[in-house]
């Protein structure tokens, strides 16, 4: 065989090309050393141009390989890609176990979290249960009497709220009777002024009638503005200690274990505001 003709034979070039692609389809590590020897081989015999080379020459130049030894690696090769589509697939499982692990995981996790919140209330309740079974019926007693003396306070504020308001409108009625009086007064001065015009003896007496009784009505209108202040004072002081009994009442019943409603203590104990307390005398000024 010339050497033009086995660097131009397609059969062989074709040859050298399968094994070539065969092992990169193998990963051979010998790959490039195929490659690289298949050059330096068509160069050697590029220089022997014109010498005859025998068969035997050329294949060991030029590794050859059967059709059966190409059927065998295809096989190898198929056998190989089956193996690593297995790979593959377990590689996906495994990622669809860990994904089911986390969310396992994150659901043990949650789950713990409320185990504990759980044992925290049951020890709250433990203790609470601890320490109502540390009252004794002494104690129950004591807080029993502690409850109806509160009671019977309770029952004296509110006569004294009630005899307060009482107060408040006896001396809002003397000071409407005061005024009244001297609304009377200004008229009758009116009317005597339109009849006795030259009664000016009689009316300058009665001017200073007048004047006294202003005097003493604007005197009284302090006192009562002043008394009225104290008794408001004292009305809003008698609440807040109202405030407070009831509050101690509740803190009592809930000491106890008992349910109050303090719309029911309130209704009970039939109290009420003092919150509509007037001034006893509106400010109209000096008679003249």
């Amino acid at each position: 065989m010339k050497v033009v003709d086995l660097i131009n034979d397609k059969k062989e070039d074709e040859m050298i090309q399968l094994i070539v692609q065969a092992m990169k389809k193998l990963h051979d590590p010998f790959e490039e050393k195929y490659i690289t020897k298949r050059d330096e081989i068509i160069q050697s015999l590029k220089q022997l141009d014109g010498l005859l080379v025998s068969q035997e020459i050329a294949q060991k130049r030029v590794p050859l390989m059967t059709i059966k030894q190409v059927e065998e690696k295809e096989k190898e090769l198929n056998s190989l890609q089956i193996e690593e589509k297995k790979i593959e697939k377990t590689k996906e499982e495994i990622k669809i176990k860990e994904e089911q692990l986390l969310k396992i995981k994150k659901e043990f996790s949650e789950k713990q979290i409320k185990c504990e919140e759980l044992s925290k209330r049951q020890q709250e309740h433990q203790d609470t249960i601890k320490s109502i079974k540390n009252y004794t019926l002494d104690d129950i007693n004591n807080k029993k009497l502690e409850q109806d003396d509160k009671e019977i306070e309770l029952v004296e504020v509110k006569k004294k709220v009630k005899e307060t308001k009482a107060s408040l409108e006896q001396k809002k009625q003397e000071n409407q009777k005061l005024k009244n009086e001297r609304d009377e007064l200004l008229k009758k001065i009116e009317e005597i002024e339109i009849i006795n015009t030259n009664g000016e003896t009689k009316i300058k007496e009665l001017e200073d009638e007048i004047k006294k009784l202003n005097d003493f009505i604007q005197t009284r209108k302090r006192e009562l503005e002043m008394e009225a202040t104290a008794l408001e004072r004292k009305g809003r002081d008698l609440e807040k200690e109202t405030d407070e009994i009831q509050k101690q009442i509740i803190e009592s019943c809930n000491a106890l274990g008992i349910e109050v409603n303090p719309l029911e203590i309130e209704n009970n104990l039939d109290y009420q505001q003092v919150d509509d307390i007037e001034s006893p005398i509106e400010d109209d000024g000096l008679l003249f």
